[in-house]
């Protein structure tokens, strides 16, 4: 489990492994189900090789990467207008620069730090199509941090959802975390649903506020000011806020973040460690403690009187078929008004994009030159960079437009789940007078991608190869009239088919969520049922268990 290090005792070891094997023991005994991943969480920060992972994490475009280039002092890291980053990528100390790519195979490859984008990125790596898992790139600059890695991740709300979904996987490998928030766009709601996913794993959170060189001074503390503001209203601890900026003063905020941030893990770095470790293990001990207390509860019970407690407390609205149909209908209802909705939105485009289109084929039409076969070519290659061009742009104005409703759909689905969570809680409250510690399900607010672009071929047959019967100086006018008269279908083609995508794409969304939600609530059940229906767990046994695994709070350091 633990790598020793001559920076931590044997005893401590001793203390953290055994306190593993305790909760571990105790999840199994008493298939609290619903705990089993966040264990294996723990269990996987235990075994890192006591180095701690600042994960630095935020929006899309919030500056994460240039943040890091700028900290290793080297512009190595991809940066763009677009989501560049598309696979975690790990920074760490070696005496000589190099780069190793692991495959989700597991196999690697060894290559040069100048490849690093044809892994990486989003343009030359696209939806991961070359199957990478990790990349860990090896600085000789970050000597003075050997027992450190930065941790450069895809931004959260990307519209590419791979990226996103890879980001939300390492959220459990947090040590320390950087979040990263632009002053362009402070502290969105899809902020606050990030740091409080981060609590759970880490009370070692650290916010930059990145691009503060696009601010004044006074604008500057404002935002500071209402982040500490938000941060109290939200429930969510107080954090170290620092202003950055990779364009001005780039050297003093550099040395402020080193001095503030990674000089203080370096120097501490024992107490550090044990510190990220215990939060993760008192998370979890809370989380357990409450289950067990539900279970001491109805132990006390005869078996009568503990079928009568689970009635009672999974009730007809908790019943796991009852809520299944429930969100069932809710998200039914939206994916049968998903298209005509959507429609609603893209097709409200169609006379103005046609006029664009009809403009500029008349603007350029007469300079086309070459018999009827080129001219259909012409006509084809014309029309796909137009449309690409022009519809791309109209795409995102449906897709901003869109989001909102897609956000709409997704505060309702949490709604459901939160109202499921309160429901369950008031009710073995209301029965036994103990309150369950239930993680909150947040789901991710996702982005609608962009969809591709078609155009059809100027004719159903191929009269364009018939070209040598056509001279150009009789007919062409004739063809002009006939490619003009093509645009509207074209125009209307592709905007139902983007409809389509877009559609399919909430659709998809939709039922994701709907699935998540549903494995949320089916762990949660079962573990309250396993919990009050097991027959053969005295009231001794879960008395026993609450005092071991309380005990276990008493982890040197604290």
């Amino acid at each position: 489990m633990f790598i020793s290090n001559s920076n931590r005792s044997s005893e401590i070891d001793s203390k953290f492994l055994h306190s593993l094997k305790i909760i571990k023991e105790v999840i199994d005994t008493f298939q609290i189900e619903t705990l089993r991943r966040e264990l294996s969480i723990i269990e996987r920060y235990a075994s890192s090789n006591m180095h701690i992972d600042v994960v630095v994490l935020g929006q899309f475009k919030a500056g994460k990467s240039s943040l890091i280039n700028s900290l290793i002092d080297e512009n190595i890291l991809p940066v763009g207008v677009i989501p560049v980053t598309s696979i975690i990528t790990r920074l760490q100390y070696a005496a000589e620069k190099k780069a190793y790519v692991y495959f989700l195979d597991r196999t690697f490859k060894d290559i040069n730090v100048n490849e690093l984008e044809d892994y990486i990125t989003e343009t030359k790596n696209p939806k991961n199509i070359k199957q990478v898992e990790i990349v860990d790139l090896f600085l000789p600059q970050l000597n003075q941090f050997q027992n450190i890695r930065i941790i450069d991740t895809p931004g959260i709300g990307s519209f590419f959802k791979h990226n996103s979904d890879k980001t939300k996987q390492w959220l459990s490998e947090i040590g320390s975390a950087l979040m990263a928030i632009s002053v362009e766009r402070p502290l969105s709601e899809d902020d606050i649903l990030l740091l409080k996913s981060i609590q759970r794993y880490t009370a070692e959170i650290k916010i930059i506020l990145t691009k503060s060189d696009l601010i004044s001074l006074h604008q500057l503390n404002e935002i500071i000011e209402y982040i500490k503001n938000s941060l109290v209203n939200e429930r969510l601890n107080d954090c170290l806020l620092l202003p950055y900026s990779t364009m001005k003063d780039a050297e003093e905020n550099r040395n402020q973040l080193m001095e503030k941030i990674f000089v203080p893990l370096k120097e501490n770095f024992s107490e550090n460690f044990e510190s990220i470790f215990r939060h993760k293990i008192n998370s979890i001990i809370q989380s357990c403690l409450s289950y067990l207390k539900v279970g001491l509860e109805s132990a006390n019970k005869t078996e009568m009187e503990r079928e009568i407690l689970k009635d009672a407390i999974i009730d007809e609205h908790l019943k796991l078929q009852i809520i299944k149909n429930e969100l069932d209908i809710i998200c039914s209802s939206y994916k049968y008004k998903n298209r005509e909705f959507v429609s609603s939105i893209v097709m409200s485009y169609s006379k103005e994009i046609r006029g664009k289109l009809e403009n500029y084929f008349q603007n350029e039409f007469n300079s086309w030159e070459g018999n009827l076969y080129k001219l259909s070519r012409n006509f084809e290659l014309w029309m796909q960079d137009k449309l690409n061009e022009i519809l791309f742009g109209y795409s995102e104005k449906a897709i901003l437009k869109l989001e909102d409703y897609v956000k709409d759909i997704q505060n309702h689905l949490n709604l459901f789940a939160d109202s499921f969570a309160e429901r369950l809680n008031q009710n073995v409250e209301k029965v036994l007078g103990v309150k369950l510690n239930i993680m909150a399900l947040s789901l991710e607010i996702e982005k609608i991608k962009q969809p591709d672009i078609s155009v059809s071929s100027s004719f159903n047959i191929h009269i364009d190869l018939l070209w040598f019967l056509f001279p150009m100086f009789l007919f062409k006018q004739l063809f002009k009239r006939f490619f003009q008269k093509k645009i509207p279908y074209e125009v209307e083609k592709n905007l139902n088919r983007l409809t389509s995508d877009i559609a399919e794409n909430i659709g998809k969304i939709i039922e994701r969520n709907r699935k998540l939600i549903m494995d949320y609530i089916y762990n949660e059940l079962l573990t309250v049922e396993n919990i009050l229906s097991n027959q053969r767990k005295e009231s001794d046994n879960f008395r026993f268990a609450i005092e071991k695994i309380e005990k276990l709070s008493d982890v040197p350091g604290d």
